[in-house]
């Protein structure tokens, strides 16, 4: 093999290596469009690199730097990346000019052997799901179904935000709840602007912020429940219950019985296949993913960060924020699995799910298309660019997609007879939340809305606690 490709096919395995195992990890899985174009690029830039490094200096340099790139990306911390990149920069040729062909040798063998592994890693469902244990036999099921969907970031439809004029698409989610024959607490304010606090409180029947642990161990989950009155009622009540939880919160409990199925928070590049054959877009999206990752991520990168750094005060505006832009799609995934489990619910069963949309990024127009990137909306405290009327208009149209898609879980759910249906946000958009135009509406301001047997439709439109409220209407409904 000549010493040219030999360069060639180190730098272009070193490339694979940094790239594959980041993309694997954003649930890029084997034979993904993604990941096979990556490896591509990999081999071009490898060879363009081999040529540009003609000399043993400017191609130990090179090397270098990929070398710097890997460990800074997966062992070393980014205290440490300076000391880091000066010694592999430096150290690279002279080790090269008594190693010419086995250091890059060595380097194409650690690539391969480092990123394989990932490449041929295969695309995780977007549900991790564990199937809970059979109830004992002759146990008492319950008289009736229950579906409880909340909705994160969900505002209230009625709140008035200083300085932002009406937007018509809050009508349509009122008429969303109206029409399908809801009682709707249309401004029902939270305890808390954390969703780990305001949710945990609702499972616990409580007005508290302290109903909640963090995990020692974040590998799979960062918030757990405390008292989980909520599911263990309805365990007692005699209902065979499933969660659709997030990683970033445990809804399921600690009983047996209980199905658990739990999504990433973060952003889980699974639902680019559902865009098609877009493979511009869909490079796109890879690439804003990894540099989300090596500027903001669990990833971060000493060169990528202070390049943004740098131009961000060149261009004095701040880089925006790409995180979870892949979330609002999997969650209509999810949506559309909780409409067919709806289809096929029996008297007993129950189904709580916890979907990050509206959330942002606002990626989605109101009839749930998939926007281009400069399109995208964000709160404030992630894009010092914009206002807060375009903001609080991406919103909507996001929210909008979001309850078109729930009319058809609602259109299932009311062919049952006995089925209940809460639907309710955790707290505010958070638009303004860390700016100097935070207002305690945006912050808390949700909506809680219910249907079921001795329900009677129609808007509250007087402003109730989010937790009491939910707590009062839940007891009601289980005793009707």
């Amino acid at each position: 093999m000549t010493p040219f490709r030999l360069r060639a096919l180190s730098l272009a395995a070193i490339l694979f290596a940094i790239w594959i195992p980041h993309l694997s990890e954003l649930n890029y899985g084997f034979g993904t469009f993604e990941t096979l174009s990556f490896t591509v690029i990999s081999v071009i830039l490898g060879i363009l690199l081999a040529a540009i490094g003609g000399s043993a200096l400017s191609f130990g340099v090179i090397l270098g730097l990929l070398i710097y790139t890997l460990l800074d990306v997966y062992f070393v911390e980014t205290t440490y990346a300076v000391p880091f990149m000066v010694l592999t920069t430096g150290m690279t040729p002279v080790i090269l000019r008594y190693m010419p062909l086995g250091l890059p040798l060595a380097v194409f063998l650690f690539g391969i052997v480092f990123g394989l592994p990932s490449f041929f890693a295969p695309q995780k469902p977007l549900l991790e799901v564990h199937e809970g244990e059979p109830h004992a036999a002759g146990a008492v099921r319950a008289n009736k179904r229950y579906l409880h969907i909340i909705l994160d970031e969900q505002m209230s439809p009625i709140v008035d935000i200083v300085q932002v004029p009406p937007n018509a698409l809050r009508e349509k989610v009122i008429e969303t709840y109206a029409d399908n024959q809801f009682r709707l607490f249309a401004h029902a304010e939270a305890i808390a602007h954390k969703t780990y606090k305001s949710l945990s409180a609702i499972a616990g029947f409580i007005s508290s912020e302290n109903n909640v642990v963090r995990f020692p161990d974040e590998t799979k989950y960062i918030y757990s429940v405390v008292d989980n009155t909520l599911v263990e009622t309805l365990v007692d009540e005699g209902f065979s219950l499933s969660v659709i939880e997030t990683s970033y919160l445990r809804l399921c409990g600690d009983d047996p019985t209980v199905t658990c199925q739990t999504y990433r928070y973060a952003n889980n590049l699974q639902g680019a296949s559902e865009l098609g054959w877009q493979p511009v877009l869909r490079l796109k999206l890879a690439y804003l993913a990894l540099r989300h990752e090596y500027v903001f991520g669990a990833r971060p990168l000493f060169v990528v960060q202070s390049l943004a750094v740098t131009a961000e005060r060149i261009f004095d505006k701040p880089l925006r924020y790409h995180a979870f832009f892949m979330m609002p799609l999997d969650n209509l995934k999810i949506i559309d699995e909780i409409t067919e489990t709806v289809k096929t619910m029996q008297t007993g069963d129950a189904l709580i799910a916890h979907l990050l949309v509206p959330h942002f990024p606002y990626v989605l127009d109101q009839d749930c298309t998939f926007l281009n990137e400069p399109d995208w909306g964000l709160p404030l405290r992630h894009d010092g660019g914009t206002t807060a009327a375009t903001a609080y208009d991406a919103f909507w149209e996001q929210a909008a997609c979001t309850h078109d898609r729930l009319e058809k879980v609602m259109y299932e759910a009311a062919k049952y007879d006995d089925m209940i249906v809460v639907i309710h946000g955790d707290h505010g958009a958070r638009i303004l939340l860390e700016t100097d135009q935070s207002l305690q509406t945006d912050e808390l301001a949700t909506l809680l809305a219910i249907r079921g047997p001795g329900v009677q439709p129609g808007i509250v439109t007087n402003q109730v606690e989010l937790q009491s409220t939910f707590a009062a209407e839940f007891g009601k409904l289980l005793s009707e």
